[in-house]
């Protein structure tokens, strides 16, 4: 999930998340058209089916952060993997610029954290 300060230039997202033509998860609108993003004031909830698509989502979200000049709470966000197979609790590495333990994702320049549930 991203919390964005300043929600009102992120409706243009979903497009951009559209263009760039990911398979998204099971959420689907119509036979032809699955949901990759939810927003909700400013929430943002990216979703897809593997790690690497995830991954580009986030990238694309990240970029039209910079050209609409909004900024994310890196307090706020996480990843949460619903078929994770960690079963209890995370236990994190001391990564800074990069994840070794596996358990962090990559947002822009900064790491995230993967959580075991959604807030």
């Amino acid at each position: 999930m991203f919390n964005v300060t300043n929600p009102l230039y992120i409706n243009g997202l979903t497009d951009e998340i559209k263009k760039a033509g990911i398979s998204s998860a099971k959420i689907v609108i119509s036979r032809e058209e699955r949901c990759g993003i939810l927003m909700f004031a400013d929430d943002i909830v990216l979703i897809a089916e593997s790690r690497e698509d995830l991954q580009r989502l986030m990238e694309i979200t990240m970029e039209y952060s910079h050209i609409w000049r909004f900024s994310f709470n890196y307090d706020k966000c996480a990843v949460v993997i619903f078929d994770n197979k960690v079963g209890g609790e995370i236990k994190y590495g001391p990564c800074k610029e990069r994840c070794d333990c596996g358990f962090h994702w990559k947002l822009g320049s900064k790491l995230i954290k993967q959580e075991t549930s959604y807030k």
